[in-house]
């Protein structure tokens, strides 16, 4: 795309190619992503460490926990495969979603119905019946964070999704590189000619 341009009263002509502009904008993205993922692979590893080494039904790093959802006893407000982020608190309420450890030591993530003298009582948003009395020391903390089929991605399947995201996101731009090359070695060809 040519431009015409008045520079002191001579009036010069310089291309302005709108494909560079778009590469910025896709480099940039590229970043963006690559940021997140790194970041994801370094809090999956820290998080893998930490449950493996503690004792604990779950594990918290800096005072957070993930946890997968593994059934549909809170639909509509979370579903299977969503990832929860868990943090520990003293102070809870009705109406929060918790985290908590039954007798065969599983974690439930239930909406806070009741609290007692005795304990909580916990119940799923798509279930008929409460949960029971849950012990104060068996919570393990209140969701903050949702991340909707992050669970996918560190399951077993989601091995296979994480391998297809890293090939198309380290392929595809070396992929983009080696055509923008053959386009710009091809121009320069016909430049010279």
């Amino acid at each position: 795309m040519k431009r015409k341009t008045f520079h002191r009263g001579r009036r010069e002509e310089s291309t302005v190619s709108s494909g560079s502009f778009i590469n910025k904008i896709i480099h940039v993205i590229e970043r963006i992503i690559w940021f997140i993922l790194i970041l994801c692979v370094i809090f999956a590893v820290i998080f893998a460490v930490r449950r493996a080494t503690s004792k604990e039904p779950l594990a918290t790093t800096f005072g957070f926990a993930p946890a997968i959802i593994m059934s549909g006893s809170m639909e509509p407000a979370l579903h299977v495969d969503d990832m929860v982020i868990i943090r520990k608190s003293k102070t809870y309420k009705p109406g929060e979603i918790a985290t908590y450890v039954n007798e065969n030591n599983s974690l439930i993530t239930h909406r806070i119905k009741k609290i007692t003298d005795e304990g909580f009582i916990f119940k799923g948003d798509a279930n008929n019946v409460e949960d029971g009395i849950v012990n104060r020391k068996n919570v393990v903390g209140r969701v903050v964070f949702r991340v909707p089929m992050a669970g996918k991605i560190f399951s077993l399947n989601g091995v296979i999704i994480l391998f297809a995201l890293v090939v198309i996101f380290v392929g595809g731009p070396i992929i983009w590189d080696m055509l923008n090359r053959e386009n710009k070695v091809e121009e320069n060809k016909k430049d010279e000619e």
